[in-house]
């Protein structure tokens, strides 16, 4: 029983994760709304029904992505070596969850999905970021290198989410990054994202408190130290997107939690 449960769970997270990723593809190609719930599920190779079944609208399939993501920060840091100082831990985790390589040290690794996002973390069996799949059809794959792969990218710190990092997807015009933000400014997105970002920072400070032993609740570092680390990657990508689209965003994470791990200090000649 446990392991057809457990198949029952890996095929929800294939479906859930191929109609966010087709969501994505679609959406960045044609705009907001050049694109209709139909054409999704048919991207994903799934029903109407189905996608209705996974996701009330566009956006709560496009935030699935970035909460799928976010989640797995928390898993890495849970499997660090409880020996290694917490913020480089942090920074291993976060990185880990970019490349998907369990901690990975190079950009190139490919990445690998968190398990079924359900409405709290905690509703279904968790899947080991290790357990990748490959949950994209090939037909998910929009036209004019507008790759679900290469538009899973947001301010709040989605990155791609398939078989190539951010570092190695395809190289990304001026044209192709504005039609991203395009779709990441949308109103109906903002909420969506915003309550991906809560579950994902809730999970990560039960993670923080796991490591140091004190409590999620009653401490206040565990919930401040999330939300820092959200801020981070939401800065890091924002960044990126903006200045160097084309260079590697684990080289710009890298440097924004250096600069937290040592306390952000200010830069010489500011005050």
């Amino acid at each position: 029983m446990g392991g057809m449960a457990g198949l029952r769970e890996r095929k929800k997270r294939e479906t859930r994760l191929a109609l966010s990723r087709a969501a994505i593809g679609l959406l960045v190609a044609r705009g907001w709304d050049g694109v209709t719930v139909e054409e999704i599920a048919a991207a994903a190779n799934v029903s109407d029904r189905t996608f209705r079944n996974y996701f009330s609208s566009k956006a709560e399939a496009v935030a699935a992505s970035h909460l799928e993501r976010a989640l797995v920060v928390a898993d890495e840091l849970r499997s660090r070596p409880a020996e290694d100082p917490f913020w480089p831990a942090v920074r291993a985790a976060v990185r880990s969850s970019v490349t998907g390589s369990p901690g990975s040290t190079h950009d190139t690794a490919p990445a690998s999905p968190h398990s079924a996002v359900p409405a709290s973390p905690r509703d279904v069996p968790r899947a080991s970021p290790s357990d990748a799949v490959s949950a994209s059809p090939s037909n998910t794959e929009p036209a004019s290198g507008s790759s679900a792969d290469a538009a899973s990218i947001s301010p709040h710190g989605t990155v791609p989410a398939s078989t190539q990092s951010a570092a190695t997807a395809p190289a990304r015009d001026g044209a192709y990054m504005e039609r991203v933000k395009l779709v990441l400014s949308h109103p109906s997105l903002h909420a969506e994202l915003l309550r991906a970002d809560d579950i994902a920072k809730d999970e990560l400070a039960a993670a923080i408190a796991e490591r140091l032993g004190l409590d999620r609740e009653r401490d206040l570092f565990p919930q401040l130290a999330a939300s820092v680390v959200a801020a981070g990657v939401a800065t890091a990508m924002r960044f990126w997107m903006v200045n160097d689209p084309q260079g590697s965003v684990i080289d710009v994470m890298d440097r924004v939690f250096e600069e937290i791990g040592r306390g952000l200090p200010v830069p010489e000649g500011e005050s």
